[in-house]
């Protein structure tokens, strides 16, 4: 594993053998703003870009930060520049305790994917393991 990026609010990681990237965001986004938020997804967009994954697991379990409307509006076509590599088949998101967080990164998400992507299959776990098993499967 290759370490992307790494700081008090996420860490991301490239697995070369299996072409998966990880990334874990922290309880420290309790108390992160708006903006630096936006921040760490455009550096998980430009890590995404990078290294090419044909998919990514995404845990937010200890994800702390409620995404705004008006935030979120803002992130779709960011985000969805990771989504437009024809390679990325495959996004598991292991949701947060959080359940405000939850419904918004949900929502974020399929808005981003309604609006600009083309097919990534998306599927939501409770399980880290079982995220990895069916992102790494072709």
């Amino acid at each position: 594993m290759e370490t992307l990026e790494k700081n008090p609010f996420l860490e991301i990681v490239f697995d070369h053998e299996t072409q998966v990237m990880f990334d874990k965001w922290t309880t420290e986004t309790e108390n992160i703003d708006d903006e630096t938020y936006f921040d760490m997804v455009r550096i998980w967009t430009e890590r995404a870009k990078a290294c090419n994954p044909s998919g990514c697991v995404s845990d937010l379990r200890q994800m702390l930060y409620s995404l705004h409307p008006d935030v979120q509006q803002k992130l779709t076509p960011v985000v969805m520049e990771a989504f437009m590599n024809p390679k990325f088949k495959k996004f598991a998101i292991v949701m947060s305790q959080d359940f405000i967080s939850q419904l918004s990164v949900e929502q974020a998400i399929e808005d981003a994917q309604d609006e600009y992507a083309p097919p990534v299959e998306t599927k939501y776990f409770a399980d880290f393991e079982q995220a990895k098993i069916w992102v790494i499967q072709p």
